[in-house]
């Protein structure tokens, strides 16, 4: 049985705010906190409430959905787009979203990004199997310890786990945790991606989007804003981190 999630509308348009009103409710787990017509009201209810998830619509007037993001401050909700335009897709990825949903959004692609969160709080709660013994985390190696050993330690499941930075293919961020996928596994730690990005950096390691730090060595193709890496996985370039990325590859491509 999954555990409750709270959640927010926000969205101008009545129409759509009815549909996905009409989505929570089918969803016993759900608990809609409330629903919003613009992004002002919006922030006054999520920090009375402070919901798990917000569906929050791009286009609105006065102040925009990604601009309500960036007023968020110390706040941490999961944010799902929801927008009937594809081109600020790229550009979501800079804000940390779970999922950008197209309109009309049909009930299957809701659940599937309602499922984004379950998930995401699950591994959350289990990364560390309980709380963390932060004498274990705050004492570690230097920054230019990092840049001359080729391995780290993670606390992962309740054990210590060696991670080889030669098999990191990438790094997926997931607000205060991170999935690091390995050639052959995948390891969940209790980590901010700056942090590993700091780890990371000076080995030929880049970071494309807010959420996403990959190993340049593992890059297969890149077609306008989407990059292919050697196992398959297909990652947004987010238009802020597009720049430097270009610059770093500048003395590879031939």
């Amino acid at each position: 049985m999954k555990k409750n999630i709270t959640c927010l509308i926000v969205d101008d348009e009545p129409f759509a705010q009815d549909l996905m009103r009409r989505y929570v409710d089918r969803l016993a787990y759900l608990q809609l906190v409330g629903v919003c017509q613009n992004s002002l009201n919006a922030l006054e209810v999520i920090h009375n409430t402070n919901p798990d998830i917000i569906f929050l619509d791009i286009n609105m007037p006065e102040v925009s959905g990604m601009e309500m993001v960036k007023m968020l401050a110390g706040l941490r909700p999961y944010i799902i787009f929801t927008t009937a335009y594809t081109n600020y897709a790229a550009e979501s990825y800079d804000f940390g979203v779970v999922d950008y949903l197209l309109k009309p959004i049909s009930f299957d692609r809701f659940v599937r990004a309602v499922n984004k969160v379950s998930e995401q709080i699950e591994l959350k709660n289990n990364a560390w199997g309980g709380e963390v013994d932060s004498s274990l985390t705050q004492k570690s190696l230097t920054e230019n310890e990092y840049l001359t050993e080729n391995f780290f330690m993670v606390k992962s499941d309740k054990k210590l786990i060696k991670i080889n930075i030669e098999d990191i293919v990438y790094v997926e961020g997931m607000k205060d945790y991170l999935k690091i996928h390995l050639v052959s596994t995948m390891v969940i730690v209790h980590m901010t991606i700056s942090k590993m990005e700091g780890i990371l950096q000076k080995h030929q390691f880049i970071r494309i989007n807010k959420s996403y730090i990959v190993n340049m060595r593992e890059i297969n193709a890149i077609n306008g804003n989407e990059m292919e890496l050697s196992n398959k996985q297909k990652v947004i370039i987010g238009g802020t981190f597009r720049e430097v990325l270009l610059k770093n590859l500048q003395g590879r491509i031939i």
